[in-house]
């Protein structure tokens, strides 16, 4: 599963948080960094968002979540996901 695949490459770090939500049947699993931000954060700006949703604009669910800087990820693309995530963290 990918989100075992992403907890094994960052070591299980405490620093991220990783959720699962059901909508419409369809998981929607997220990743969030807590030093960044917090639990209460991400309810009011994305998650309130989220289950407000059709079945139609689930399948875009980036056009609506407000200010998103979230990221649909391929399974391909999480190595150089991470690794960017890292170098940016330490800069």
């Amino acid at each position: 599963m990918i989100i075992s695949y992403i907890k094994k490459l960052i070591n299980n770090s405490n620093d991220y948080k990783f959720r699962e939500i059901k909508v419409y049947g369809e998981k929607i699993n997220y990743i969030y960094n807590e030093v960044l931000t917090n639990s209460s954060l991400i309810n009011d700006l994305i998650l309130k968002y989220v289950v407000k949703l059709n079945k139609k604009e689930l399948k875009n669910i980036n056009n609506y979540i407000p200010n998103c800087s979230s990221l649909i990820i391929k399974k391909k693309d999480i190595l150089i996901i991470i690794l960017i995530v890292i170098i940016i963290g330490l800069g």
